[in-house]
């Protein structure tokens, strides 16, 4: 268990958050999720607004932790380690990584941090099956040096936008009026990397291949995937066209009781309207609301109702915005995956856009056979396109040409067209996603999956020989092992 040089930045940052006018104050722009929670690392450090509240490292030379603020003597012992290809750690290095580079090196002119000198004690914490935050980690390995719980109360009060009133318009609290919070600040700063440095010496190091493993999931995350920025904006053109037509119908059919989809949840206000349309569900789920949708007997309006929720409260939406809410300004999504993400298998995990579940099917589709027009499939006495009625058409399975053709439809940020050549706008938006992410110039983007591979490989290492036989064959896993 190897003890590194250990740093700990604490920021401020408007980024994850959007003036709300109505309130007078600035609120997430994920429900829940504030801040850099909101968007990834890489878009938090790059914001304009973004600055270091105090930086506490200790090199391990017997001075102990030492603190740098703003207006200080620069941490020179620090920039020498730096420059001598010393190691540092930290806990969730990126983010290190990321205010070093966009504050420290390109504001404020410091030495750059190479990402290969970063260390992670939160990732040798995931590699170990443990969780990877600080409070977390505290309370399994009860280390000597805790995190300080009064840290969150600070960052409330001094890392995010406070509400700008007449007297003072600012957000940010300021040093000179507040200085015994910054002297919290500073203290919390300094004991979080004691608490680094105390977990730390208690976990295993990352053996070397998995080093090497572990360096390239972080040049992976640093480099990012190319998006095409501008099909993201047509796509959420069309989707709030469509929400706000079928929420105009959802709020008339319901005259007024029900406002949003997000209403038709269960013990909401659009679960009491349906009770009161004579509709009992236990759930309110795509599950319990795709079985209810099969009932003939089902009331119209409650049917309606139903469809909408369906319509356009798909969840493959959610990742459309959040690939908007996380590119960078250089059109790439950074930060897409999480290191040993299942902890008991160390398998890696998607986050933001979630690239390791995206929709791989779409609406059933068909292409004429003169001029090669694609579109939803239907009975056609012609082609749209090329107006011939003689040549036909034939079915096409979804996938590139099909997910290219319906961009370029969205290109127009038409619901009237979307919905005349492809049918359900939000279904077509959802099946597109994978065609967002772009290869660059010259380039080319190759998509693979490895089907079930936790369960295959859990197979082999076990010995069901039986488990092994039917992934190599018709893969019906669910199927086999209920029947035996």
């Amino acid at each position: 268990m190897t003890l590194l040089p250990t740093m700990d930045f604490e920021t401020y940052s408007e980024a994850g958050y959007v003036f709300n006018p109505d309130l007078g104050k600035f609120v997430s722009l994920l429900k829940n999720k504030p801040g850099i929670q909101g968007v990834n690392a890489a878009i938090y450090a790059a914001h304009p607004s973004t600055r270091v509240i105090s930086l506490a490292y200790d090199l391990l030379g017997g001075i102990g932790e030492q603190l740098w603020v703003p207006g200080c003597l620069l941490p020179v012992d620090l920039f020498k380690h730096i420059v001598n290809g010393g190691l540092i750690e930290a806990h969730f290095s990126k983010f290190e990584y990321y205010i070093w580079y966009h504050v420290c090196y390109q504001k404020m002119g410091w030495v750059q941090l190479p990402l290969r000198q970063l260390r992670c004690s939160a990732s040798k914490a995931l590699a170990s099956s443990f969780p990877g935050g600080l409070d977390a980690l505290s309370k399994v390995l009860n280390p000597g040096e805790k995190k300080d719980a009064r840290g969150k109360q600070l960052i409330r009060l001094l890392s995010v936008p406070k509400k700008p009133t007449k007297n003072d318009p600012t957000l940010l609290r300021s040093v000179e009026k507040h200085p015994d919070l910054y002297t919290e600040m500073y203290n919390y700063n300094v004991q979080d990397v004691r608490a680094e440095k105390s977990i730390s010496a208690m976990l295993p190091d990352l053996s070397p291949k998995e080093e090497k493993l572990w360096l390239l999931d972080q040049e992976i995350n640093l480099r990012g995937v190319a998006v095409d920025v501008q099909g993201i904006q047509d796509c959420l053109a069309v989707f709030k066209q469509a929400e706000a037509k079928y929420t105009n119908e959802l709020i008339q059919i319901t005259k007024g009781q029900v406002q949003t989809v997000d209403e038709l949840t269960k013990g909401s206000a659009g679960d009491k309207w349906l009770i009161s349309q004579g509709l009992t569900m236990d759930s309110l789920n795509k599950d319990h609301i795709e079985i209810a949708l099969k009932n003939p007997f089902l009331p119209v309006v409650c049917r309606r109702a139903l469809e909408i929720r369906q319509l356009i409260g798909a969840s493959s939406i959610k990742k459309l915005f959040a690939m908007e809410r996380t590119t960078s300004s250089d059109g790439r999504i950074r930060e897409l995956f999480k290191y040993c993400g299942a902890p008991a298998t160390g398998r890696f995990s998607g986050k933001g856009a979630q690239p390791q579940n995206l929709k791989s099917d779409g609406p059933d589709c068909m292409v004429c056979n003169h001029c090669g027009y694609i579109a939803k499939k239907e009975k056609r006495t012609g082609c749209d396109a090329c107006l011939t009625a003689g040549h036909g058409f034939k079915d096409l399975e979804w996938g590139v040409e099909a997910i290219e053709a319906a961009l370029k439809t969205m290109k127009h940020q038409r619901l009237d067209l979307i919905e005349a050549r492809w049918g359900n706008a939000v279904e077509v938006i959802g099946s597109c996603l994978r065609g967002l992410f772009i290869a660059g110039p010259g380039k080319e983007l190759i998509g693979s999956d490895y089907s079930a591979i936790e369960a295959v490989v859990l197979a082999v290492l076990a010995g069901e020989e039986w488990r092994v036989e039917v992934f190599k064959t018709h893969g019906k896993i669910y199927e086999m092992t209920a029947s035996k």
